[in-house]
């Protein structure tokens, strides 16, 4: 099991895949998502 990045956790769902297994990384990233739908739909 590779180490995930932080940031590269947020940005790519490639990692997102590749980091499955780890429920932190991937509630961070879903996480962020909701929040830039959120930001898109204000502006």
């Amino acid at each position: 099991m590779p180490k995930c990045s932080f940031n590269k956790a947020l940005k790519s769902t490639a990692v997102k895949r590749v980091c499955n297994e780890d429920s932190s990384v991937k509630k961070i990233d879903d996480i962020e998502k909701v929040r830039f739908l959120e930001r898109k739909r204000v502006f």
